[in-house]
């Protein structure tokens, strides 16, 4: 059973992206490697009054990953959140991976009562029953494999030699994370967010969310029109865009784009 680890004396998984006004703040959750980079360009193109924060993994979040949920690490968020000073109501983005986390905190603090404005699913699909119930059960039965076999690594379907880069597909077949190009301790950051993935099942919301669809995933047979969010969420939109799921963080064009529905529905819901 996962639990939350006690984090009274340890630091605020929370910081100060961007100082603007006091009383309309955007919050990022991090991406699969722990981090909020992806949200350089997506900022550059907003307003310099609406503030930004972003969420990391302290080193005792780290220390706990294998232990811990999705839904476990958002509550941790949303606690520290909650003790902070930023205005209500809450607005969250998040991008691929990190969309998954921001709407978990977004359910969590629904739970207890606080406000939550945009919650903005930038790609990011919801691993619907044919997505976890049976290609990711065969990852994750994989990977157990894997730990069995000496360190070849079965991640992307494929026996891979130790000596060989271990990829991960987050989605069948077409986004790719290779790993040899990080650290051994940003490889344990993203193995276990990834494993935390393979396990979870998304909350059930009423609240709104807005979910930014790029033609990678939006026009893939695979994924239904809202990414497979109609399964969990009764409170939704759709905001199709012409360009690809990496765009959103590479693309300055694909940026600009964003930050303008993003802005317009932070301002729309405060």
């Amino acid at each position: 059973m996962s639990s939350v680890p006690d984090h009274s004396s340890s630091q605020s998984t929370l910081l100060c992206i961007r100082k603007g006004e006091p009383n309309v703040c955007v919050i990022f959750a991090p991406d699969i490697g722990g981090g909020v980079i992806y949200s350089r360009k997506i900022l550059s193109q907003i307003d310099d009054s609406i503030s930004a924060h972003g969420f990391r993994l302290t080193p005792d979040l780290v220390q706990s990953l294998p232990q811990l949920s999705i839904q476990d690490i958002a509550k941790r968020f949303a606690t520290d959140l909650r003790a902070s000073a930023l205005p209500e109501p809450y607005h969250l983005v998040g991008h691929s991976f990190a969309g998954l986390l921001a709407y978990e905190i977004a359910c969590h603090l629904h739970e207890l009562g606080s406000e939550v404005g945009v919650v903005a699913l930038l790609d990011t699909a919801a691993p619907t029953q044919f997505y976890t119930g049976y290609w990711f059960r065969f990852v994750a039965s994989a990977r157990r494999l894997r730990d069995k076999l000496h360190r070849f690594v079965l991640t992307s379907r494929l026996f891979q030699s130790p000596e060989k880069a271990a990829t991960i597909k987050l989605y069948p077949g077409f986004i790719l994370l290779d790993l040899s190009k990080h650290t051994a301790s940003h490889v344990f950051i993203i193995e276990n967010l990834y494993d935390s993935l393979v396990r979870y099942k998304p909350s059930r919301s009423d609240f709104r969310i807005s979910i930014f669809a790029s033609q990678t995933l939006w026009r893939r047979s695979l994924y239904p029109k809202y990414l497979g969010w109609e399964v969990f969420s009764t409170n939704k939109e759709l905001i199709g865009l012409n360009f690809g799921h990496n765009d959103f963080v590479g693309s300055d064009i694909a940026a600009q784009q964003v930050a303008a529905h993003l802005q317009s529905l932070v301002k729309q819901r405060c």
